[in-house]
C-alpha cells in the first residue's frame, strides 16, 4: 500500500475492484468490498469453505467470539463483518454461538422418514425439536448440522423451516393456517418470543379471542364475513361513545346504550368484544375478575391501579365497603372481592377504617369520620 501511495485499506479494495477481482487468483472477497485480504486460497466458494471450515475445526468446541478474534488478529478481518458472515454462511456448524464440528449424521434412512412425520411444524424452540428427535432415537447427536439436513435453520434459539423467509412468516403459518386455534396450543411454547408474537397478532386482529380456550384466526374471520376494517369501525364506534379518563366495562357500555351493527354481523361472545376493546392503542386495562377499561387522554405505559377506579365511583364520598362493592360489581359486571379490595386499598391514596367499615377518598376524611364517631374534633 505504501508503494502505491494508499492510506486506507478501503482504497486498496476500490483499486482491486476497479482492476477486476478476476485478475487476482488468490484474492478472497468477504462481504463488503472493503473486507478483502490476499492469502493462499483462491477466490471461489470451494476454497473459501475449505479455509473457514479449517478454522472452525481448530476452534471446535470454542465460541464464535474466539474464532472471530483469531481471524481479526491473524488476517485483519473486521470483527463485525466476520461475525455476520460466519453466523450466516456457516450456521449449520454454530449453536448458541459455539462451534460444533465433530458431528456424525445418522445414516439410517428410516430415521429421516420418521422425522418427516414428527418434526413438521413451521417453527420450534430448539430444545423442543431436540427433545422430539431424542424420542425417536435417544442415541442421535443433535446438532445444527442435523437440523440443517432435516430442513430447519436456527434463528435466535428457534428452528425455522428453510422454506420460510422469516420467523414472522413461519409463526403465521403455524397459527393462522386454520379457522381456529386453541389457546392451549398458543401457550404450549415456553419461549417468551411466542407469547410476544401472539400478543402482536391479537393487536393486529389476526387472532381474536372468542372465549378463554379459543382464538378465531383471520381465516376464520373471513369465513364469517368479518374483515379487519369491520373491526376497526366497531372500535372507532366504541371510542366515539366513551369519555376520556372515565372507567368502563363492556357491561356498563351496553347499559349506557351503546349499539353497533358489527355486533349483529359478527355475533361474537362478550368475551370477544372485551378482548377487541383491549386492542385499542389508547385503552388501558385493569385486570381483575373482569376487565375494566379507561381511554387515557394522556396514555401512559402502565395500567392505572384498581384504586383509581374505586375513586371514580366513590366520587369524593365515603361508603360502607360492602355496599360499595355490591353496587360496583352489579353496575360493571365484575366480581371484586372484599379481600382483593382491601389488599389494593392498603397501597393507594384511598383509605379504609375497620371501626366504621367504610372506604374513604383519603386518610384525612377517614380520620375526620373516625374521630367524629368518638366525639373528637379534628
Amino acid at each position: 500500500m505504501a508503494e502505491l501511495g494508499l492510506q486506507e485499506s478501503s482504497e486498496l479494495a476500490n483499486l482491486l475492484k476497479g482492476l477486476g477481482y478476476e485478475r487476482f487468483e488468490r484474492l478472497n472477497t468477504i462481504v463488503r468490498q472493503s473486507q478483502v485480504y490476499i492469502g493462499s486460497i483462491k477466490n471461489d466458494t470451494q476454497c473459501k469453505d475449505q479455509f473457514y471450515l479449517g478454522v472452525f475445526s481448530q476452534f471446535d468446541g470454542q465460541s464464535l467470539a474466539d474464532t472471530v478474534d483469531y481471524l481479526e488478529a491473524n488476517f485483519a478481518l473486521q470483527r463485525p463483518t466476520m461475525w455476520s458472515y460466519l453466523g450466516t454462511t456457516y450456521k449449520p456448524y454454530i449453536h448458541r454461538n459455539m462451534i460444533n464440528m465433530n458431528v456424525k449424521l445418522p445414516s439410517d434412512v428410516d430415521f429421516y422418514r420418521k422425522m418427516k412425520v414428527v418434526l413438521n411444524e413451521p417453527i420450534y424452540p430448539y430444545d423442543q425439536a431436540a427433545a422430539i428427535i431424542k424420542l425417536v432415537d435417544p442415541s442421535i447427536q443433535v446438532s445444527p448440522l442435523l437440523m440443517d439436513h432435516l430442513g430447519y435453520i436456527e434463528r435466535s434459539a428457534l428452528l425455522m423451516q428453510k422454506s420460510y423467509a422469516s420467523l414472522n412468516d413461519a409463526i403465521r403459518a403455524l397459527w393462522l393456517a386454520d379457522d381456529e386455534i386453541s389457546v392451549e396450543k398458543v401457550q404450549a411454547y415456553p419461549n417468551n418470543w411466542f407469547r410476544f408474537k401472539a400478543y402482536n397478532l391479537e393487536l393486529q386482529h389476526d387472532l381474536v379471542a372468542i372465549d378463554s380456550t379459543r382464538y378465531l384466526t383471520s381465516k376464520g374471520l373471513n369465513r364469517i364475513d368479518v374483515t379487519k376494517p369491520d373491526i376497526d369501525r366497531f372500535l372507532q364506534e366504541v371510542m366515539s361513545f366513551i369519555e376520556d379518563d372515565v372507567f368502563f366495562t363492556w357491561k356498563s357500555l351496553l347499559d349506557s346504550g351503546f349499539e353497533s351493527d358489527f355486533m349483529a354481523k359478527a355475533n361474537l361472545s362478550d368475551f370477544a368484544y372485551e378482548r377487541l376493546i383491549f386492542t385499542i392503542p389508547s385503552i388501558r386495562t385493569i385486570k381483575t375478575r373482569g376487565s375494566v377499561y379507561v381511554n387515557q387522554s394522556h396514555p401512559t405505559p402502565k395500567c392505572p391501579p384498581l384504586t383509581d377506579f374505586f375513586a371514580q365511583e366513590l366520587g369524593g364520598q365515603s361508603r360502607d365497603i360492602d355496599d360499595f362493592l355490591r353496587e360496583l360489581n352489579h353496575k360493571f359486571g365484575l366480581d371484586v372481592t372484599r379481600t382483593r379490595a382491601l389488599e389494593k386499598l392498603a397501597k393507594g391514596q384511598l383509605a379504609y377504617s375497620t371501626e366504621t367499615n367504610h372506604i374513604y377518598p383519603d386518610k384525612l376524611s377517614m380520620y375526620e369520620d373516625t374521630y367524629q364517631e368518638l366525639g373528637i374534633d379534628v
